[in-house]
C-alpha cells in the first residue's frame, strides 16, 4: 500500500509554474504557494477558493437557441428549405407547404431529441461527485476535488484518482498509471525529488 502527500498547482500571486515545481525541492514549492506540510486552514482555503476559483474545467453546454441552431445547419434541410422558397415563388403552394412542413417536422423532431439528451447528460454530470482527501486546519478531512485550491496538501492511497495538478512531497512505493499521457503501458515508479538536470518530466515530454 502507498500513500502520497502532494501540494496542488496553480498561480495564484506569483506561485510556481508545474515546469518550476517540478525542478524545485518540495520546500521551496511549500515556500512559494504559501503553505506547509500541515496544510491551510478553512480560512485560507475560502480566500483561494473565492480568488481562483473551483478546481473544475469548464463544460460547454448548449442551451435550447444552440440546439437549434445545430439542427439547422444539416444541409438536407437546408436545401429542402432553398427548394420551398423557390417553390413559393413560383407560386406553386401545394408543394412549398408540403416540403417545408417535412423542414418543421425534422427540426422539431431532432430538437427534441438532442435537447432531452443534453439535458440527461447536465443531470448526470451534476449527480456524479468525487471526493479526495486534503490536510485542512492541521487534520485528514474529506473534501469534493472542485473545493482544493492551490497549496493543499492532498493524501493519496492505492487506485485514487489524481484530483488536480500535483507536487510529491512524499510517497512510498508510488506507481502511476501514465499511458494516457505517455502511450507507456507500464507503470512509472515516481519519487517526490526533483529530475535530475536536463530531464524532462512528463508535462513537458507531451507537449
Amino acid at each position: 500500500m502507498s500513500t502520497v502527500q502532494r501540494t496542488t498547482l496553480e498561480r495564484p500571486g506569483g506561485g510556481p509554474t508545474l515546469a518550476e515545481a517540478a525542478c524545485l525541492p518540495a520546500g521551496d514549492v511549500l515556500a512559494r504557494l504559501s503553505t506547509a506540510p500541515a496544510g491551510l486552514t478553512s480560512s485560507e482555503v475560502a480566500r483561494r477558493l473565492a480568488l481562483v476559483g473551483p478546481n473544475a474545467l469548464r463544460g460547454y453546454v448548449a442551451g435550447p437557441l444552440g440546439v437549434l441552431a445545430n439542427q439547422l445547419k444539416n444541409p438536407f434541410l437546408l436545401l429542402l428549405g432553398a427548394t420551398a422558397i423557390v417553390l413559393l415563388l413560383l407560386h406553386d403552394q401545394t408543394d412549398a407547404t408540403i416540403i417545408l412542413g417535412i423542414v418543421v417536422l425534422s427540426v422539431g423532431l431532432g430538437f427534441v431529441s438532442e435537447y432531452r439528451s443534453v439535458r440527461a447528460i447536465v443531470d448526470l454530470h451534476a449527480r456524479v461527485r468525487h471526493t479526495t482527501r486534503a490536510r485542512r486546519d492541521g487534520r485528514l478531512t474529506a473534501v469534493d476535488v472542485t473545493a482544493l485550491v492551490p497549496g493543499d496538501v492532498v493524501v493519496l492511497d492505492v487506485g485514487d484518482v489524481v484530483p488536480a495538478d500535483l507536487r510529491l512531497l512524499d510517497a512510498q512505493a508510488l506507481e502511476c498509471d501514465e499511458a494516457v499521457l505517455t502511450g507507456e503501458s507500464c507503470r512509472s515508479r515516481r519519487r517526490p525529488r526533483p529530475p535530475a538536470t536536463g530531464r524532462r518530466s512528463v508535462s513537458r515530454r507531451v507537449r
